[in-house]
């Protein structure tokens, strides 16, 4: 039977990373080794793998059964012989973190699938005793439970980028939702319902896209839903000087300009940067903001989404719709004359049209 290896985190990303070109700057996908376990994504994959285990191998299972799986795997932690890739450094502060498991204090259960740690340390040890169920060996699934616990009690000692751990006596270990869900990944190819969703690159852009979109819907079609600071400014113009701001509308999407004196932009550009960067941060936390540095800012990721060819067929087309509802006396002697092949004067009307939608 083939050897399944366990490997850290970190090793994991080293052979899972992504380049996404954007605008010709390279950007590394990272799965950041201790907070990798704290995404939307993640915790909705692990709650499911955690759901699916206890309907294999949970029914019936009382807290005195948790309690004999436990002592159980700590005797097959005590028998075990370090080797090659369970290091008697790894063995150790897994055996340290598994007392320490066994002991808490704190009654945390995952909010879903409302499993404890012990709870799921316990049916990983029933799954990974069924030979019909398991892959690879049980010494595969005892080696990766123990890797999980080392991970999970020294996660924080162990650098993100080289998967070194820093050797010092204290055990910087991750927190107790980072636990939970640590256990499922490691459990990722050694138990088949084990399944983690990270994040990649091509995943926060997509979800930067939508957010975009649905920005740029409500500036043009609800704008004081989006309660800029602004606003009145903004309201002022458009009723006051409607040539002006279909000026400053139209050149939103004017790559070649700096935008300096156009409200229009500067109000839209801030929303985007200050709403959907939140977003992104709360829905993919330190993914989202390690792929951004000084030479490649969060801002020049938005300029990016924004300049992408969907995105400016949107607003394009909103500009358009605007315009076809709010023509000004400009507009209409300058369609006039177009129509009729005349060539149109350029000049600013100070009479504007206030029609109503």
């Amino acid at each position: 039977m083939k050897r399944f290896i366990p490997v850290h985190s970190t090793a994991l990303i080293l052979n899972k990373d992504i380049f996404t070109n954007l605008n010709n700057t390279l950007v590394p996908q990272q799965i950041n080794a201790a907070q990798s376990t704290h995404t939307a994504s993640v915790h909705q994959s692990v709650s499911d793998s955690a759901i699916a285990l206890s309907e294999l191998y949970g029914q019936g299972m009382s807290d005195d059964d948790v309690t004999n799986h436990i002592v159980e795997l700590k005797s097959n932690f005590d028998y075990f012989t370090p080797n090659e890739t369970i290091t008697p450094h790894i063995h150790e502060a897994a055996k340290r973190g598994l007392n320490r498991l066994e002991n808490l204090d704190i009654d945390f259960k995952d909010p879903k699938s409302q499993l404890s740690i012990k709870q799921l340390i316990a049916l990983t040890l029933v799954a990974g005793k069924d030979d019909n169920y398991r892959q690879y060996t049980f010494n595969d699934y005892l080696e990766t439970i123990i890797l999980a616990l080392y991970e999970i009690q020294r996660g924080y000692n162990i650098n993100d980028e080289n998967g070194i751990d820093d050797m010092r006596d204290y055990d910087h270990k991750i927190c107790l939702g980072g636990t939970f869900n640590k256990i499922i990944e490691k459990m990722v190819g050694i138990l088949p319902d084990c399944h983690i969703h990270f994040i990649t690159f091509e995943t926060i852009t997509f979800k930067a896209n939508l957010l975009m979109k649905n920005v740029i819907s409500a500036f043009f079609d609800d704008r004081a839903s989006l309660e800029l600071d602004n606003e009145a400014e903004l309201s002022s113009l458009e009723i006051t000087q409607r040539t002006t701001y279909i000026k400053h509308l139209k050149d939103i999407i004017n790559s070649e300009s700096n935008h300096e004196d156009n409200p229009l932009f500067n109000a839209l550009n801030t929303k985007l940067l200050q709403d959907i960067q939140s977003d992104l941060e709360n829905e993919f936390g330190s993914h989202f903001k390690k792929h951004f540095n000084k030479n490649f800012t969060i801002e020049q990721f938005f300029d990016s989404i924004l300049n992408l060819e969907t995105i400016q067929t949107d607003i394009n087309t909103k500009i358009e719709c605007y315009i076809e509802k709010h023509q000004t006396y400009t507009n209409l002697i300058q369609n006039s004359l177009f129509q009729s092949g005349e060539q149109t004067a350029s000049f600013e009307d100070n009479n504007e049209l206030t029609q109503s939608n």
